[in-house]
């Protein structure tokens, strides 16, 4: 809903802070405030969602208790927190789940973010300890990036791009992160794709000792989904249908909550099909929304958009169509690539949340509902690919099944569902930056052995592990959080709700999935809620109609951008293996995603070096 900045430490000064905000302006343009004490300067800039009134204006102060915070996100359970602590603390705004922060804070210390639920970055600074407390959501909706200076002073903010226009950072890239986008497409958690900016993991908070001289910083986990999947718990389909079916409907109307406009993606798919009939329920007649983009020169053009528009009808909401052109398409990704810093553009669907997103706020609305996390508590084909894999590799170590080779690290199968394009043993190959620190399976290996399930079910678990801890937080969630949040615009995820998933994942993989049929429990559940035109038809996936119609114009931009001129991508990935993997794609046509992958980091290589060229670090 904002953007955040602050610092921390003999460097705190507030110009440094409002530069931060003029650059993130887009995150928040409702309203911008500093608030500054002796060692101390927070910034914010608001998208009034909750509370449009100004005082739920921030950085919020609660002289009282002397607190002071800057926030960006939402509370969903704001609501019910609100009535519980009001009867020990008396508020000073009518409606702000900003303020019950606060409250929480002085209700429960440290441990306040275990009662929140919600998607938030945010800084809490407590002048009574001396404590300034950064905190990260359980599944990474929100970024939140830091760089500590030479005198031990701590900065930090939404965006890198932050950062870098105040001058506290020098753009230099980290090759160590761009060695493991290459095959995660994440940099590894913690890490960014600066060398001097670091991003606070999931799920953990960074408390700052602003009592000593030079302040201290201690990071720790508050929530860890692998204690979750570590737990098993015995349950019959109709158990884990029930706990869906109530946890579902609970998720979306606490985050149908909102003062601004809302809007429903959708996409003809059973997880946004589910989320707008939910909401639009809980919400007052005329003020729910859908849109939904098509390719107009796609090859099924019509049919997604004849599902959507009936879905609309029946279910009486307002429907916004875009059709975009290819021209239009990459018009689009060439706006987002010159605009993003903080990372190359992570996948073509980013391009059409930036494209929705867009028309969302020229019309006001400032709310948009995703499906995102819906494969991850059922399950999509490549989970039962993976166990086959898995199963394969368990019976004969020494497969014959060169995929499944690749796969392997110290004796152990990675999950290939993880490994978006390069493998290991073909980065090691045609990689040509600098050697880095820790090998990619390394980092993948590590947080799929902190699941102690033996057999198959574990391994469906260690892959969920990597999900939550890795992808949902570093590639998806960032997907929708930048390409939104760009035009002012606020990404929800009602299927990224911790006690939804807190209550299915214990429960046995195949039970869930009915033994292999994909998202088994999704479709009982829309089959109550959904007209039989949806749940019957097969999966698309979002965006999908646009890879035909945008793979040619991609292969011919590839070709003329990263082999016929000096390409700075060919720095770090050998020209061969870019030809290569043209060449492949002219002859089978199934490897838009990695061009997209080589042109998107190549355009990015271009943005930082431009910056580098303009930018200086001012004096600190």
């Amino acid at each position: 809903m904002c953007a955040i900045a602050g610092i921390a430490g003999n460097t705190a000064r507030s110009e440094i802070v409002r530069q931060a905000l003029e650059a993130s302006e887009h995150r928040g343009p409702d309203h911008r405030q500093v608030w500054e004490s002796q060692r101390v300067v927070l910034g914010h800039n608001r998208l009034a969602i909750i509370g449009l009134n100004p005082e739920a204006n921030q950085p919020m102060v609660d002289t009282r208790a002397g607190l002071c915070i800057t926030f960006n996100g939402e509370i969903y359970n704001w609501e019910e927190l609100r009535a519980e602590l009001c009867e020990e603390f008396e508020p000073v705004t009518q409606r702000s789940d900003t303020e019950v922060i606060l409250m929480a804070y002085r209700k429960w210390g440290r441990d306040f973010v275990n009662h929140l639920d919600g998607m938030f970055a945010f800084a809490l600074y407590d002048q009574t300890r001396e404590e300034l407390i950064l905190a990260r959501d359980r599944f990474g909706e929100k970024p939140l990036f830091y760089t500590r200076l030479d005198d031990g002073s701590l900065a930090f903010a939404s965006e890198v791009k932050a950062l870098v226009r105040s001058g506290i950072v020098t753009p230099e890239v980290n090759t160590d992160t761009l060695y493991h986008y290459l095959t995660m497409l994440t940099p590894e958690p913690g890490q960014s794709f600066f060398k001097a900016v670091r991003k606070l993991e999931a799920g953990h908070t960074l408390v700052l000792d602003m009592a000593q001289q030079e302040p201290a910083a201690t990071i720790q986990a508050y929530w860890d989904i692998a204690e979750v999947l570590n737990t098993q718990e015995a349950a019959t389909f109709e158990d884990i249908l029930a706990r869906g079916d109530e946890g579902v409907r609970d998720s979306v109307i606490t985050r149908s909550r909102a003062d601004a406009g809302l809007a429903v993606a959708l996409s003809a798919g059973l997880d946004s099909s589910l989320i707008a009939t939910l909401s639009q329920a809980t919400r007052p007649p005329g003020s729910t929304n859908g849109i939904h983009v098509n390719a107009v020169d796609g090859e099924a053009r019509f049919v997604e958009k004849d599902v959507v528009t009936q879905f609309a009808q029946d279910l009486d909401i307002n429907l916004l169509l875009e059709s975009v052109t290819v021209d239009a398409y990459m018009e689009a990704f060439h706006e987002l690539s010159a605009w993003l810093l903080d990372c190359p553009v992570i996948y073509p669907h980013m391009v059409l949340v930036w494209i929705l997103a867009r028309t969302l706020s020229e019309k006001d609305i400032k709310v948009l509902l995703l499906g995102d996390g819906g494969d991850e508590l059922g399950a999509y084909r490549s989970y039962f690919k993976a166990l086959d894999q898995f199963n394969t590799f368990e019976s004969d170590p020494d497969t014959p099944d060169a995929v499944i080779r690749q796969c392997v690290y110290k004796g152990e199968l990675i999950s290939r569902r993880h490994c978006h394009f390069m493998r290991e043993p073909v980065k090691e190959k045609f990689w040509r930056g600098p050697t880095p620190a820790r090998e990619t399976y390394d980092i993948m290996q590590a947080y799929m052995n902190e699941i102690d399930i033996p057999g198959e079910e574990g391994f469906a678990r260690k892959i969920l592990n990597l999900e939550y801890k890795v992808r949902i937080p570093e590639l998806i969630t960032p997907i929708a959080d930048y390409a939104a949040m760009a035009h002012g615009v606020e990404a929800r995820n009602p299927l990224l709700a911790h006690g939804l998933i807190a209550s299915l994942l214990p429960t046995p993989f195949r039970v869930r999935n009915h033994g292999r049929l994909p998202k088994a429990w999704i479709y009982k559940l829309g089959e109550k809620y959904l007209p039989g035109y949806l749940t019957e038809q097969p999966k698309r996936g979002f965006g999908r109609d646009f890879w035909a119609p945008v793979s040619a114009r991609l292969t011919q931009m590839c070709e003329a951008e990263l082999l016929e001129k000096p390409a700075r991508i060919t720095d770090f990935i050998e020209k061969k293996f870019i030809q290569k993997t043209i060449e492949k794609q002219k002859l089978k046509g199934t490897l838009m995603s990695q061009l997209f992958i080589l042109y998107a980091i190549e355009k990015w290589l271009a943005n930082v070096a431009s910056l580098q060229d303009s930018t200086h670090s001012r004096p600190v």
